[in-house]
Formats: C-alpha cells, structure tokens, sequence
C-alpha cells in the first residue's frame, strides 16, 4: 500500500510544473502604527504567479533592510491567497524596535532631506501550499523607493 501511495506521488508531483514565484516590485513603503516600543511599517511586495494553479502563502518571515541596515523582521501565519497566472500587490507588516528603526532612518536622513531614493530590500521565506504540496519559497528583492 505505501509503495503505491509513493509510486502515486511521484506520478502527481512529475505532472506539476512548477515555475518560481517573484517578487516583482515594493510599493507604498508607510509607517502603519506607532507604539509602546516599537514601530510598526505597512509596505506591499508585488508578487508574480506565473503558474496556471493558485498558491496559498501560510507563512512569511522576511529580513527587511533599509540602505543595508537591519530594520527588523517581517513575519506572520495570516493566510494569502496568489491567483493563477496574476501580477498582484499584497499586504505586508513589519514591526520594528526603536532602536532599529532609528538606527535605519537616521542613515537615510541625508537622502530623505535630498528626497533621494533610499535602498529598501526584502529577504526571507514564504511558505506556501499547492493542492496537497508544501512549498517553501526563497525571496529576495532589493529596490530604491522614495520616502
């Protein structure tokens, strides 16, 4: 029974072809929340399902850096929904100390003043499921963004 249950899996798992998910863009970069001791950033990553089925994204934890200085992690287990063959902006939260987003905007304070592009990049996992499959997915996106 497991031999064909396995030969089963192979079988479904060779039908599906899988091309990558990116992460095409970061859009609407804000200050969603301030409070205690941290600060809480709002910011949209533009993602690019080019795969005729849909993706559900269960869990996200991203390093966020804002010209190469650690801003602070981005993480959650709120569930997502990416479209098949779609180009579509989602939702993303991040909560930083005060010491971390100090020490990150104090460094883009010149180009904020000179309102120069800042370099803004994302790194980290997505977790996602297709069908039965569970996928993790390594993101990586560096962009200037205008603050």
């Amino acid at each position: 029974m497991r031999l064909l249950l396995f030969i089963a899996t192979c079988l479904l798992s060779s039908c599906i072809s899988y091309k990558p998910v990116m992460i095409t863009g970061i859009k609407d970069v804000k200050t969603a929340n301030i409070s205690g001791e941290s600060v809480e950033l709002a910011f949209n990553l533009e993602i690019d399902n080019p795969n005729g089925f849909r993706i559900v994204l269960k869990q996200y934890d991203m390093d966020v850096m804002l010209n190469d200085k650690g801003l602070g992690k981005a993480s959650s287990s709120e569930k997502i929904v990416i479209k098949r063959k779609s180009k579509e902006t989602h939702p993303f939260k991040l909560s930083a100390s005060y010491k971390d987003f100090i020490g990150a905007t104090v460094s883009g304070l010149g180009a904020l003043l000179n309102k120069e592009p800042v370099t803004f990049k994302v790194k980290g996992a997505i977790k996602g499921r297709i069908w039965w499959f569970k996928k993790s997915i390594p993101i990586e996106t560096t962009q200037k963004i205008k603050l």
